[in-house]
């Protein structure tokens, strides 16, 4: 009975792999430049994924994939790549061949951490590493200078590297879910950022650098250790439109904060009806 059923199981693997083949195949002689290769239970990629070389955005997102796929590296026309929810370890080396990369997601992963080599992919305007079991960023990701978004919620992450401060184009960053304890002052050097979540964390007081970014909007800090809000941070906080300090020991509104109701404060659970911001899964 066993035996059977392992021979079906293989006989339904090979006919499996085999229809990716003939759709790879199908796509690679009409020049396609997107291919949707996710939830097709890939363990390994074919090689005849090698073919797609006019492919501009490669989604195998859901799949199984353990091993590095190497075959990757030899589409250099690619300007999007989703490796989401697979079961990775690492990034196949030569990743940094891929210059053309605009958009990378590797979420959802056990990568445990990125290679050096990630600094090489000059053209990148976002990157997406949540949930990848990182415990540290590289500093080579201060070389992204075209980078706008930044997802590296739901990690392990204790210390943030100074580098990330030479990312003069960042727009977006979102370092929620980590083990910081605080933020480097030298981040105050991202002029362009918008948008910060540094929420579920250990910071014990407000990051001091995001007082003196011109063009930051909302700054999410919930859910960390923050017990006060010194009078002279204020005026830095007034000009943002959006500071969640929910979920910490400081709950309390001074009587003077008058005009300043952009400052959430409280228990989450007392605020459902305030804008959540959306975060890529």
């Amino acid at each position: 009975m066993n035996i059977s059923a392992g021979r079906d199981q293989q006989v339904s693997l090979a006919s499996h792999t085999l229809m990716v083949e003939e759709y790879i195949a199908e796509i690679s002689a009409k020049q396609g430049k997107t291919v949707n290769l996710s939830h097709r239970n890939l363990k390994i990629l074919p090689p005849v994924i090698q073919r797609l070389t006019h492919c501009r955005r490669l989604l195998l997102n859901n799949n199984d994939l353990i091993m590095p796929p190497s075959e990757l590296i030899s589409l250099v026309n690619l300007q999007e790549l989703s490796l989401d929810h697979n079961s990775l370890t690492m990034l196949p080396s030569g990743i940094g061949q891929l210059t053309n990369l605009r958009y990378f997601s590797v979420s959802h992963n056990q990568l445990g951490f990125l290679p050096p080599e990630i600094g090489d992919l000059k053209s990148l305007e976002q990157l997406w590493i949540v949930n990848a079991q990182l415990t540290a960023l590289p500093p080579e990701l201060g070389l992204l200078h075209r980078l706008q978004k930044l997802g590296a919620r739901g990690n392990h992450i204790r210390d943030l590297p100074s580098e990330l401060s030479q990312l003069q184009h960042l727009q977006w960053l979102s370092l929620a879910s980590n083990k910081l304890t605080h933020i480097p002052d030298c981040y105050s050097k991202l002029h362009n950022l918008s948008y910060l979540d540094v929420s579920d964390n250990d910071l014990e007081m407000m990051p001091l650098c995001c007082l003196k970014q011109s063009r930051l909007n909302t700054l999410l800090v919930s859910k960390n250790k923050v017990t006060s809000v010194p009078d002279d941070q204020l005026v830095g906080l007034a000009k943002l439109t959006k500071v969640d300090l929910r979920d910490n020991p400081f709950k309390d509104r001074p009587n003077h904060w008058k005009g300043l109701g952009f400052i959430l404060l409280g228990s989450s659970t007392d605020n459902q009806d305030e804008l959540q911001e959306s975060l890529p899964d």
